[in-house]
């Protein structure tokens, strides 16, 4: 939209052989829509776009990815609720993709739960984690000569079965190996674990000091930072260290939510080390399978993902996968 503003100015008479004149100016400055302005704009725009495609027999498609970026999960509900104006189009359909926090609003709809998430979205379909079957697949497509078939079990495992999780891990796992030729599995999987809790174990350090931690908290904040410290320095973590720090935490009276969260990461952490940082991976691997679908590296995956949802149920996957591979337990929630 613009704004045109024009004005004149006279001189005075001539008077006294002073002259005179006129002079005018013109300006045009511009006006942002109003939100109904822009709706109405939109709409118009894509219905005649929508019946131009209807006239060939095809349908509009808008695809609206990764709608949880936006930040929590309050925010994407109204960002939704704000768009869901230009919804209701004849022939236009949206695709909207969301994390499962904010999908599962909507499967409350028949519950006392109502909002802008129930009137904005006519169904949703749950889009499951790969299995690892699955994840050998999609990287046998996105890339070949990826190395042995331990190193995707790896990336599967880290990345929870997560399509998007499962090409990043697989690039820092490929990445390092540079000019120096291909690496043991053991190596890589102490390098990308080992960076991985290091920076989880800075992360934690930092919620904990916004959450206003105090003096009592200054034992852990000092453990954690000496660990990560260590995790950033060499590429063999100490399993030992790990084990020990767990077990501390496991028994530290005051602990809470947030201990509960860096004991069930570095359990999860420490089995990956133990199951994928030793040599002998394949024969483990057979044993553990021996023992049934408990010690089937998908349970580690689980595990990685049921760490986002309960961090005592993932301790209960990781006990149980430690049972059939024989590694010793270290939280109180073993069976």
């Amino acid at each position: 939209m613009q704004n045109t503003t024009s004005g004149l100015t006279l001189a005075l008479p001539q008077f006294l052989g002073i002259g005179s004149g006129a002079t005018s100016a013109r300006s045009v400055s511009s006006l942002p829509f109003t939100f109904p302005e822009l709706v109405a704009e939109y709409r118009g725009l894509l219905a005649g776009i929508a019946d131009e495609a209807a006239r060939e027999g095809v349908r509009v498609v808008i695809a609206i990815d990764e709608l949880d970026r936006l930040g929590a999960t309050e925010t994407a509900r109204r960002f939704l609720g704000q768009i869901k104006a230009v919804f209701g189009l004849r022939n236009v359909y949206y695709l909207v993709s969301v994390a499962e926090d904010v999908g599962a609003a909507f499967a409350r709809r028949s519950l006392p739960h109502r909002d802008a998430t129930d009137s904005s979205i006519d169904d949703t379909f749950y889009v499951p984690p790969r299995t690892l079957g699955e994840s050998e697949q999609i990287l046998a497509r996105r890339a070949s000569g990826l190395g042995p078939p331990s190193l995707v079990s790896l990336a599967h495992v880290l990345s929870g079965g997560i399509p998007r999780d499962l090409i990043r891990y697989t690039r820092r796992l490929v990445e390092p190996n540079g000019d120096s030729g291909p690496r043991k599995l053991e190596h890589l999987a102490r390098q990308v674990i080992g960076e991985e809790l290091a920076n989880s174990l800075e992360g934690f350090r930092t919620l904990l000091a916004l959450r206003g931690a105090g003096p009592e908290s200054g034992p852990l904040m000092h453990r954690l930072h000496a660990l990560a410290r260590a995790l950033h320095s060499t590429q063999r973590p100490d399993e030992a260290e790990l084990e020990f720090t767990i077990r501390e935490l496991v028994n530290d009276p005051e602990a809470d939510a947030l201990r509960h969260e860096v004991v069930a990461f570095t359990y999860f952490a420490l089995t990956l080390l133990q199951v994928f940082g030793r040599p002998g991976f394949e024969e483990r691997r057979r044993q553990g399978r021996s023992k049934g679908a408990e010690g089937e590296l998908e349970r580690l995956a689980e595990g990685r993902r049921e760490l986002a949802v309960s961090t005592h149920s993932a301790q209960l996957l990781l006990d149980r996968f430690r049972v059939a591979w024989e590694l010793p337990l270290l939280t109180p929630s073993s069976p």
